[in-house]
């Protein structure tokens, strides 16, 4: 999903940075100078609804945070919600609900 993402939005021209290293986000400051963050809820070391609520605390409050995932159903969707996602992107989704997602802020 990462490769997908990447390669969707260096099509775009949409300046963004990848990583599959879920502490290399929370370094520092460095999250604070993102609009918008993707996060897979699968992930190696941590998962995304940990990843998703330690942001909360490092992150602007005007930052979107969505998550990635393949749960389809709409109780597990609600779970990320109330976990401090702002919007769920289902997968495997196609390259126009992600750059809609982006563009509608």
């Amino acid at each position: 999903i990462l490769r997908l993402c990447d390669l969707i939005l260096s099509k775009q021209d949409i300046e963004h940075y990848t990583t599959s290293n879920p502490g290399e986000v929370l370094e520092g400051n460095f999250a604070r100078q993102f609009t918008s963050i993707l996060l897979d809820i699968r992930m190696p070391g941590m998962n995304g609804i940990e990843l998703c609520e330690a942001l909360r605390k490092i992150v602007r409050p005007e930052t979107r945070i969505v998550a990635l995932t393949a749960h389809v159903f709409q109780e597990e969707q609600d779970i990320l919600l109330k976990s401090g996602f702002d919007q769920v992107l289902t997968k495997p989704f196609h390259e126009a609900a992600l750059l809609h997602l982006l563009s509608n802020r």
